[in-house]
């Protein structure tokens, strides 16, 4: 139950966003190798990627910030509980949740 597709900026890992709570983001390679599986404990409703390709943010529950170099959860923010959209802003300092 993929909904969104996101690519790093150099195209070499691409973050498949699901409404599972299991296999909630799964990563990539360029040639879609699967290399990692993100369980977030609840399906995501939204996720966007820093303009840099540095962080993912993943709205799961709670907005669950991913570092790309690794594919591990660095940060989470509780959002509320109808949340449905993000969006980070150019500079990628901050992201903004809507519900």
């Amino acid at each position: 139950d993929t909904f969104q597709v996101l690519a790093t900026p150099a195209g070499n890992k691409y973050y498949l966003i699901g409404r599972s709570g299991t296999n909630t983001v799964v990563v990539t390679d360029a040639n879609y190798n699967v290399v990692n599986r993100l369980n977030l404990g609840t399906g995501a409703t939204a996720a966007a990627m820093s303009p840099d390709g540095r962080f993912l943010v993943v709205v799961a529950g709670t907005a669950q910030v991913i570092s790309t170099s690794n594919d591990a959860v660095v940060a989470q923010v509780a959002v509320g509980t109808l949340a449905n959209d993000v969006a980070i802003n150019r500079s990628g300092t901050r992201a903004y949740v809507t519900s």
